[in-house]
């Protein structure tokens, strides 16, 4: 009969372990959204500055 109990921290430990891997992932999206939201305005002033 399985540890119960022991399957249950293993369970726990996994989960928090996913969690950071999570975090990481949504700090890197977020860099990777402003980095791109950067480029397009910095793309976006350079046209202004050729139409004028």
């Amino acid at each position: 009969m399985p540890d119960y109990k022991e399957l249950y921290y293993e369970s726990q430990a996994r989960l928090a372990d996913l969690e950071e891997v999570l975090k990481r992932l949504v700090l890197k999206i977020q860099s990777v959204m402003r980095e791109s939201e950067e480029k397009i305005l910095e793309d976006d002033g350079k046209t202004a500055q050729k139409n004028d």
